[in-house]
Parts: structure tokens; C-alpha cells; sequence
């Protein structure tokens, strides 16, 4: 099991722990509090090279009714546009503007 669902598991052991300590009255302490929890790994910072965006492009091939390519080309649009799923999925003929090259994004999120 990876740090983080092990950080996430104890987490709401904790909780639930704290909550039958003081709401509840059942036990007098939380063990949990005497339990050290796995250190973060660290942040991953590695970009996918050139050479591989390559032998992907190669991989899937041109044919846009197949997924493998629909999957490849929709990541690379994402890869050179920055944008999130959620605003990739959110264009529409409204909010891009095909002359000017620009999205639009109003209220992204907000609701």
C-alpha cells in the first residue's frame, strides 16, 4: 500500500478514534496519536520527453476512430495547451475563438 492511502487510512482511524473519545466516552485515549505516520514520498516533477511523445504518436497511429489515437491526441492537447480535463471537456464553439486562437474560460469551477 502506497504512503499516502496508508496517510489516509490512519487518518480516518484517527477520526474515528477521537470521535468515540469525546463524543462517546468509550475509550480514554486515542492510540493512534502514539502511531508515526509514513513520511510523503516526493513531489514527481518529470515531464515526458520528446522521444517518447515520438514513439507514442508512432505507436497509436493517425486513424482518429481508433481510441489508442483519440487517447494519445487528446493528451498531447492537453500536454501543449496546459489545460485541465475538466476545461478541455468544457470547450465549445462559445468559448474558443478558431481566428484569434483563444479559450475562454468563465467561472471555471465556480459555482
Amino acid at each position: 500500500m502506497a504512503p499516502a492511502s496508508v496517510n489516509r487510512e490512519m487518518v480516518l482511524m484517527s477520526s474515528v478514534l477521537t470521535q468515540a473519545r469525546r463524543e462517546w466516552g468509550l475509550i480514554s485515549s486515542n492510540p493512534m496519536t502514539d502511531v508515526s505516520k509514513p513520511s510523503k514520498p516526493p513531489p514527481r516533477d518529470r515531464r515526458v520527453s520528446q522521444d517518447e511523445i515520438d514513439k507514442l504518436v508512432v505507436a497509436a497511429g493517425a486513424d482518429l476512430t481508433k481510441i489508442r489515437a483519440r487517447a494519445v491526441h487528446a493528451s498531447l492537447f492537453a500536454i501543449e495547451t496546459a489545460m485541465r480535463s475538466g476545461e478541455i471537456i468544457s470547450l465549445t464553439n462559445q468559448t474558443v475563438d478558431r481566428e484569434k486562437r483563444v479559450a475562454t474560460f468563465l467561472n471555471f469551477g465556480m459555482n
